[in-house]
């Protein structure tokens, strides 16, 4: 058997070494002798005796192995660090026990059941994501398709609750605005407060606005010819305690609280306002069924005033 190859290692290499040595002595040869014979440089095989501090050469080891006919036990080698010419032509030794073993089946059968064992797993693990996400998905949508349960209010409780009345009387839902009299020597705040106290007194806020506006045309500090009556309302003050009579509110406060009196008397608007002119002639105007043209003058126009203040157009 002709070696190309052999790898020792370092218990080997002593072994080997000494068994050489002693071929060499007993065979009587030298190491110059044996570098020619096996075509190797003198250094060489030297050097792979001597120096240990480098790897020995295989190839220098397969040719002292075969030029000395040396056997494996003589090293104790193992099968596998052998390499022969046979071996580089993948043609089996006559020695079985340097023969490549082919696997066997059963490592082979293994190794395909462990490989569909693998494919198996990677496949139920997909299917698992996959049906995980379609039951999230299935479950976003019912969430979406769900339907609630709708609370529903009566219309008397809407009523109730935006309004703050009872349902089916005679209020408008919407927006009121407070209408005033534009273009008039007195504020729609001042309006607004002439308007309360009107209402407060049952009166009329147009009605009072068109006595003030033929008593003073508005103006709250008008004082007459006779320099007798004062104010918006034109009250005189020997018949009126008034502390100012040119404090627009409490001129009008005290002249509504006169014209409701005569009111309250039962005579008829046209003898109330009639008698809070000063008109002399109120008795026989009652009395005669005259109506007075400073009295019809302020219902008309008081009644115009309303008629303008509820259309919002002045």
């Amino acid at each position: 058997m002709q070696l190309i190859e052999l790898q020792l290692n370092e218990k080997e290499f002593r072994r080997f070494e000494r068994v050489c040595r002693k071929r060499i002595e007993k065979r009587g040869l030298t190491f110059v002798k044996v570098a020619e014979d096996i075509g190797v440089s003198k250094k060489s095989l030297y050097n792979f005796f001597g120096d240990h501090r480098h790897s020995k050469s295989k190839y220098i080891a397969a040719k002292l192995a075969n030029y000395l006919e040396l056997k494996p036990e003589d090293w104790y080698v193992r099968p596998e660090m052998l390499k022969t010419k046979a071996d580089k032509r993948n043609v089996s030794t006559a020695n079985p026990r340097y023969v490549k073993k082919k696997p066997k089946k059963k490592t082979v059968m293994r190794r395909d059941i462990l490989g569909r064992w693998y494919k198996v797993t990677l496949l139920l693990a997909a299917a698992l994501i996959l049906w995980g996400t379609n039951a999230r998905a299935k479950e976003d949508t019912d969430h979406v398709k769900r339907e609630y349960p709708k609370y529903e209010q009566s219309k008397e409780e809407i009523y109730n609750e935006v309004f703050g009345i009872e349902y089916n009387n005679d209020f408008t839902p919407g927006y009121y605005d407070a209408y005033v009299i534009e273009e008039i020597d007195i504020s729609p705040d001042e309006q607004i407060k002439i308007k309360n106290i009107c209402e407060s007194k049952g009166l009329e806020f147009g009605l009072v606005m068109a006595l003030i506006e033929v008593e003073s045309g508005y103006d709250r500090e008008a004082v007459n010819s006779s320099n007798t009556c004062f104010g918006a309302c034109q009250l005189n003050t020997t018949y009126h305690d008034i502390e100012n009579p040119y404090d627009l509110l409490s001129n009008v406060d005290v002249a509504t609280t006169y014209l409701k009196s005569l009111i309250d008397e039962g005579n008829g608007i046209y003898w109330a306002l009639d008698k809070y002119h000063g008109d002399s002639c109120a008795d026989s105007n009652l009395r005669n069924n005259v109506e007075s043209y400073y009295a019809s003058y302020i219902i008309e126009r008081g009644e115009q005033i309303e008629q303008e203040l509820d259309t919002g157009v002045y």
